[in-house]
Order: C-alpha cells, then sequence, then structure tokens
C-alpha cells in the first residue's frame, strides 16, 4: 500500500502502519475538500473586499426633503437633442432588420459632435465629453466607409470601437470586465455612449433576449455610472410586426425614451421602401415622419407627413 502523506496522519492520532487503503482514500479526500474549502473562503472574501471596494468609488444618494430637493435651480437646457433626447437619458432605437440603423445612428454620430440639427429639424446640444461608438454589426471596412462618407467635422470627438468577432470581451456582468471598461471610457472622457447592436451581445453572453436582456442592461447602467457617461443610446431589432422592440419587456421600461425607424410595407424591394421616424418617452411625444436619403452623404433629414398621409 503506498505511504499515507505526512500531513494526512494528524498529531499522531493515526497510526500509519495501521492505515488500510479505505482508510488512506478517506483521508486524501477529506484532506482534499478541507483545502477546497479554504480556497473558496479566500475567493469570497476576496470579491466581497473587491465589490465593497468599488462601491466606495460610486457617490451614494444622500437622502433630501422635497423642499430642499426643489429648491435646487437646474440648467435651462434640459435636452441633449431638442424634443427627442433628455439630458442624462437612455435611449432604445428599435428598427427591423435591413431598415438603416447603422445609417440613422451615424447621421446621430454627426449631429452630436459638430452641433447640427439631428435630421434637419432637432437642435442638438453636443456632451462635454467624447461621443463613443461601439458597434458589433459591421466589418471595420464598411464601417470606416460609411463614418467617412458621413463627413463628420469633429472627427477628435468621436471614438469607435470595433467590437465585430469580440462581443464576448463586453460582458459586463463580470466585475472586473467591467472595471476594465469604465476605467477605458474614463480615461477617453466618454461624454455618450453609442452601442449599435444589443442582439450580438446577448447572443455572445447567452442571454435570452425574451427573457434575460435585463441581465445586460442593469449592469449596462452601472457601468455608465462608473464611467461618469451622462446619456447612452442602444440599438435593438424590432419584432416580426416591425412597430416595437422584440423580446424581454425590459427593453421598453429601461428607457427613457423610444425612438422608432419603420419601413413601409412593401412586397418589392424593401431598399426602395421609404423610412418614417418617430419618438415617445419621458417629455418626449414626437409623431411618425418620413425621413428623406441623400445617398452620397448618407444624410437623412425629417421631411414630415405619415404612413397613412
Amino acid at each position: 500500500m503506498t505511504a499515507p502523506l505526512p500531513e494526512l496522519v494528524w498529531d499522531g492520532l493515526v497510526d500509519d502502519d495501521q492505515l488500510d487503503a479505505e482508510t488512506y482514500a478517506r483521508l486524501v479526500h477529506d484532506r482534499a475538500v478541507h483545502e477546497e474549502m479554504a480556497r473558496l473562503r479566500v475567493r469570497e472574501d476576496a470579491r466581497r473586499k473587491l465589490r465593497l471596494e468599488r462601491a466606495s468609488a460610486l457617490t451614494a444618494p444622500v437622502p433630501r426633503l422635497l423642499g430642499d430637493f426643489l429648491a435646487v435651480e437646474d440648467p435651462e437646457q434640459a435636452y441633449r437633442i431638442g424634443h427627442l433626447w433628455p439630458v442624462g437619458g437612455r435611449v432604445v432605437l428599435a428598427a427591423p432588420y435591413k431598415a438603416g440603423k447603422s445609417t440613422l445612428v451615424s447621421n446621430l454620430l454627426r449631429s452630436l459632435v459638430d452641433g447640427v440639427p439631428f435630421l434637419g429639424a432637432f437642435a442638438v446640444t453636443p456632451p462635454t465629453g467624447r461621443v463613443v461608438l461601439v458597434d458589433d454589426e459591421l466589418d471595420e471596412r464598411m464601417l470606416r466607409r460609411w463614418l467617412r462618407e458621413q463627413g463628420i467635422g469633429n472627427v477628435d470627438r468621436v471614438v469607435v470601437v470595433p467590437l465585430r468577432g469580440r462581443t464576448a470581451t463586453f460582458d459586463l456582468r463580470d466585475d472586473d470586465t467591467r472595471a476594465r471598461w469604465a476605467d477605458t471610457l474614463a480615461g477617453i472622457d466618454a461624454g455618450v455612449l453609442l452601442l449599435d447592436c444589443l442582439r450580438p451581445v446577448l447572443d455572445a453572453l447567452g442571454l435570452d433576449e425574451h427573457r434575460e436582456a435585463g441581465q445586460f442592461l442593469e449592469p449596462f447602467d452601472q457601468l455608465l455610472a462608473e464611467a461618469r457617461i451622462g446619456e447612452a443610446l442602444v440599438v435593438h431589432h424590432m419584432g416580426h410586426d416591425g412597430e416595437r422592440s422584440r423580446g424581454d419587456s425590459r427593453l421598453r421600461d429601461w428607457p427613457d425614451v423610444e425612438w422608432k425607424l419603420v419601413r413601409e410595407a412593401s412586397d418589392t424591394d424593401a431598399s426602395g421602401a421609404r423610412r418614417y421616424f418617430s419618438a415617445y418617452g419621458r417629455d418626449v411625444d414626437v409623431p411618425e415622419g418620413l425621413l428623406v436619403y441623400d445617398e452620397p452623404n448618407r444624410r437623412l433629414t425629417l421631411a414630415g407627413g405619415n404612413r397613412k398621409d
């Protein structure tokens, strides 16, 4: 029989000459369990201390009397984009496949950093920080071409993160991963974050968009707080009816505002179908209007008139 390990014979209570195979196996097992429990306790203590350390970096809310709360004077400017996007708000842009989501996002990007009216109709107050575009759908070459054609002036105010093929690196549920992203975004002075789009992230993380979208959106909110990012927009696909975000109801109650980009029903080539834009949410109610597309510059302009018109 194999001689017992010295550390298994505790304080001379077990005589190694009397150890049979069964006793030896039990002692080896018990020792392994003991060591694994010690490692787990160390990990749990480390995670607890790390959570406390990160939580201490955030400013906890201070309870205030209503009179004191109302006495604070807010700045007059209440919208990042007039009538569409409140300052500090979260937006979900919902659209059916191949409706022009990325084109609309690139138009939004130009408006936010160059200060030109969004869709030629809505005044913009550029953020103090940079606008970050996290794109997980387009090939880098296509993304580069589309953004170049947009003719953005203040290119130094934009940061692009091509994430296609590396979407799993955006697992914000993991504290360490989220901390790295928060440090990176804070380091580049991010003021607005655009995620185009949500579904590839959910797929990469193994989350069901019909039940588990909140498991990503909640740590996404934490990321915004930790990186001190004021506003965010998440692009998501519509369901088969082409009229609302598909999947988890959390996708509708999470944002402050929903933007909708819809394509006119057509039995022919969908690329030639007219597109319409609308927005609804907290302090936002913009009725559906026709979009006019300037193809050489990839520019969109709101022309007005809905599908019924």
